[in-house]
């Protein structure tokens, strides 16, 4: 994926309280498709380990309502998306129920990939976003991955 690769930045991030419990973050800043690409993904996370705790692949996109040209949100819009991004997150990990692998922000959406438990059902975590936060519009998909499969192939292409 080197010809998608232009500029690669890895920063690592304590993002407070409000996101996993201070957990680190690397931060990647790419081109795909003549657009800036963000990736978002916890630092060191132990794929093989907890793929045994949580098999099932849940996508959550966030349709982003203020974009600039270039597909990101509008600074000011996504000042205002930290509350939600912070829910998400947390909606799934507090309770030991999932764990998020993967933020990409990419041509007006937020994507929000993580694993869970076989039992959890992404279906609540919607209707709970969709209960705090009304005014954002989220689609949520699930299916079963036991071997981390799509963030394994996409660390991998990407390069974190």
């Amino acid at each position: 994926m080197n010809h998608y690769f232009l500029l690669f930045i890895v920063i690592l991030l304590s993002t407070g309280n409000a996101i996993a419990q201070n957990r680190h973050w690397k931060v990647g800043i790419f081109e795909y498709e003549g657009f800036p690409l963000m990736l978002r993904a916890p630092d060191g996370l132990k794929y093989d380990e907890l793929k045994e705790i949580y098999p099932k692949f849940i996508s959550l996109t966030h349709h982003l309502s203020n974009v600039k040209d270039n597909g990101f949100p509008e600074d000011v819009y996504n000042e205002s998306l930290f509350d939600f991004d912070n829910q998400v997150v947390k909606s799934i990990e507090d309770d030991g129920s999932g764990i998020t692998v993967l933020v990409e922000t990419f041509a007006g959406r937020r994507i929000y990939y993580m694993y869970s438990k076989t039992d959890f059902d992404p279906g609540l975590l919607k209707k709970e976003l969709n209960r705090k936060f009304p005014e954002h519009r989220i689609e949520i998909d699930s299916r079963m991955d036991n071997e981390w499969s799509f963030i394994k192939n996409y660390a991998n292409d990407w390069k974190f």
